[in-house]
């Protein structure tokens, strides 16, 4: 089973990986921290589970690699939230201040489209964050 680190490793080492091995599976978790491998070695077979997709990126890498992969089902993505020693509320955000988000497109968008909800950005109408995270945002 390929997952993401970090809550998803735990989420299937504490509670997928012992209640399969409960019913006679075998289990190999494998941390994978890019976002496009675990699509291609589900569909190569070189593991048969995926843990790290959602339905977003499921659909964008399964058009991109052109193969068919289907959910099974749904699990919880942990939430975004913003997190600062000094500012205590979105309010006391000043032009300059910095927020820090990720790096792959997966949690870029995800955080983006957070920040937009915030009514701290704006992104362009129409645009998928995971496929142009900076020119995606049209005011700050």
């Amino acid at each position: 089973m390929g997952v993401f680190p970090g809550p998803y490793a735990e989420m299937a080492r504490k509670g997928i990986e012992p209640g399969l091995e409960a019913r006679g599976y075998k289990v190999t978790v494998k941390e994978i921290e890019d976002p496009v491998t675990p699509y291609t070695a589900l569909a190569e077979g070189a593991i048969h589970a995926n843990l790290v997709q959602d339905s977003a990126h499921l659909a964008k890498f399964t058009f991109i690699i052109g193969r068919k992969l289907s959910p099974v089902i749904t699990v919880p993505t942990p939430g975004a939230g913003l997190y600062s020693r000094r500012v205590k509320s979105v309010a006391e955000l000043k032009a300059g201040d910095e927020i820090v988000v990720a790096r792959d497109s997966k949690h870029l968008a995800r955080h983006l489209h957070f920040l937009q909800e915030t009514g701290l950005i704006t992104l362009r109408r129409g645009a998928n964050p995971a496929n142009c995270p900076g020119a995606c945002v049209v005011t700050r």
